[in-house]
């Protein structure tokens, strides 16, 4: 009853609306953009690539250990599973959801992982003797996946694994190691996910429950809403109008930011081990910077395109206002065009260049975000040259 009502939760608390993706004036996306669930007969493979017997080039990583020699380390700050010097998974910072995984894997007698790299949260399947974990260890969480529907389905631009429900992986532009994620699932019979962090579930991994499986053989095919798999991949993704996907998102935690100085003198942003700008010997620059994403609470960046343009995200909305401590310009959305000046695209109002985009389709999908999120400040932090930091917001 515990596992039950614990699904129930994330259940909710995994998915979001779509609309919590768009500013003020919501833009719709069409309904058939993802189009009409395929039903499969139950046993089938409900993947074209592996009917068509021309399986995708393998892209999994499987290791064998003992589950008795797995141990949590940590290394430079950071808390790795790891089988002697071989690491299994970087939880980063977060021990809680490292210990709890190496308890029920330990519980599970786990000695094989199978990994196709790509996904978020990252695809890993464990095994006991070359067979699924059974889904009856105590102080289990899981979410409910219908195995029959299970397949590859490219939803919003994204690749995702999805029981035609709600998406369990996300695998972005990678639709082979999608395709064969959900192969391998097939395959073994999965029907449901465990999940392990709290309060943001961080490890998702496939289980197998018998009971679950003969109740879903006797039944006939579950009805499926293709809404559910959309939010679940807007929550990870920011999809602008037209199925175009403009980036995945990234989670800022306001605890892991902090300004460094080098051994060359050089002050830096960070996040984690990412850098989000460098100011030269401008410490007021990266502080300025700081505070800026600190003071609007932001909650994800986008990098959009090759040239991975920064885009700030609270909640799902765009940064509002004009942050302090930075060169502010203004400009309105309706009037930016794409300008290009030698070999680079810039993203410019009327005649003035704004802000250099890089090649032109990067530049084409930075002015559809811009204006799809109706951003209208330009607020520049440091010197573009020493990679400083451009924080676009709304304006007000």
């Amino acid at each position: 009853m515990k596992a039950v009502r614990m699904a129930a939760f994330w259940g909710v608390g995994l998915t979001g609306g779509l609309m919590a993706q768009v500013p003020e004036t919501p833009q719709v996306l069409p309904p058939t953009i993802i189009g009409t669930p395929r039903q499969e007969s139950p046993g089938s493979l409900p993947l074209p690539v592996i009917r068509n017997g021309t399986p995708p080039k393998s892209l999994d990583e499987t290791q064998h250990f003992e589950p008795s020699s797995l141990i949590v380390n940590k290394v430079e700050g950071r808390f790795r599973l790891m089988d002697g010097k071989t690491t299994l998974r970087d939880f980063g910072y977060d021990k809680s959801s490292a210990d709890e995984t190496l308890r029920l894997m330990q519980e599970l007698g786990v000695n094989q992982m199978v990994t196709i790299p790509g996904a978020r949260p990252p695809f890993q399947v464990w095994f006991k003797d070359g067979k699924p974990v059974p889904a009856n260890a105590a102080r289990q969480v899981f979410l409910p996946m219908l195995a029959r529907n299970l397949r590859a389905e490219s939803v919003g631009g994204v690749w995702v694994v999805t029981d035609g429900a709600r998406g369990f992986f996300d695998f972005g532009t990678e639709a082979e190691a999608a395709k064969q994620a959900a192969s391998l699932l097939v395959k073994h019979g999965f029907n449901q996910i465990g999940v392990i962090g709290s309060p943001r579930p961080t490890v998702f991994y496939p289980m197998f429950d018998k009971w679950t499986a003969e109740r879903e053989r006797l039944r006939p095919t579950a009805s499926t809403s293709s809404l559910g798999v959309l939010d679940d991949v807007a929550q990870k993704n920011l999809i602008l109008p037209g199925n175009v996907l403009a980036g995945p998102k990234t989670t800022i935690d306001a605890a892991q930011l902090q300004v460094v100085r080098g051994k060359t003198g050089e002050w830096t942003l960070m996040h984690n081990e990412e850098t989000l700008g460098r100011f030269g010997s401008a410490e007021y620059a990266a502080r300025g910077a700081l505070k800026a994403i600190q003071d609007a609470k932001v909650t994800h960046i986008v990098r959009i395109g090759t040239n991975n343009f920064p885009i700030f995200l609270a909640d799902s909305q765009p940064m509002r206002g004009r942050p302090l401590g930075g060169t502010s310009v203004s400009f309105r959305p309706d009037r930016l065009k794409l300008q290009q000046v030698r070999d680079h695209w810039w993203i410019a109002e009327d005649s003035r260049p704004l802000f250099d985009a890089g090649s032109k389709p990067d530049a084409e999908l930075l002015l559809k975000t811009v204006r799809h999120l109706q951003l209208s400040m330009s607020c520049q932090y440091g010197f573009a040259e020493a990679g400083g930091l451009r924080i676009l917001t709304t304006g007000y």
